[in-house]
């Protein structure tokens, strides 16, 4: 195990400038080997130079391709799960946490403190947030299966 440079109570914020698809993934997939690394807690805040279909790390590639209106948008994979997101004028998120870390046990904990902290800045800049709860569900799907698209699933 390596030692820790970044102390593990704190979380380490860094904006990056917009950039492709690709770029992006690997920066995402540099900021999880960053914080195994350091054994601190990172986000990476950055934008898209052109619209971009980032697929969650088990979707299939195919599932995407019988999509008409994504035809000539690059497809991208995100090194987490979740479902296909259309990225664009978008401003997004990477989070990492490591596996040895309190938070690394425990995702859910992580994304509602981070989630938090989010609406608590919004707040701070006047506007109203309402996080999800149970009964705001989103579009019906046939058969039990996961909506493709992330901002179709529904999650506290």
């Amino acid at each position: 195990m390596t030692e820790a440079t970044t102390p593990v109570d704190t979380l380490t914020v860094w904006w990056d400038d917009a950039a492709d698809g690709a770029t992006n993934m690997a920066a995402d997939e540099s900021l999880a080997a960053e914080a195994e690394r350091t054994g601190g807690l990172l986000v990476r805040v950055y934008g898209w130079t052109r619209t971009t279909v980032s697929l969650g790390a088990f979707q299939r590639l195919d599932d995407a391709r019988r999509i008409p209106e994504l035809a000539g948008i690059p497809l991208v994979r995100r090194p987490s799960g979740g479902g296909a997101i259309v990225h664009g004028s978008d401003l997004t998120y990477a989070a990492a946490v490591p596996k040895l870390h309190a938070f690394g046990t425990s995702p859910q904990a992580f994304y509602d403190a981070l989630h938090a902290a989010m609406a608590d800045v919004v707040t701070g800049c006047g506007l109203t947030v309402r996080p999800y709860a149970a009964g705001d569900e989103g579009p019906a799907v046939a058969d039990g299966e996961e909506p493709f698209f992330c901002f179709d699933r529904r999650s506290p």
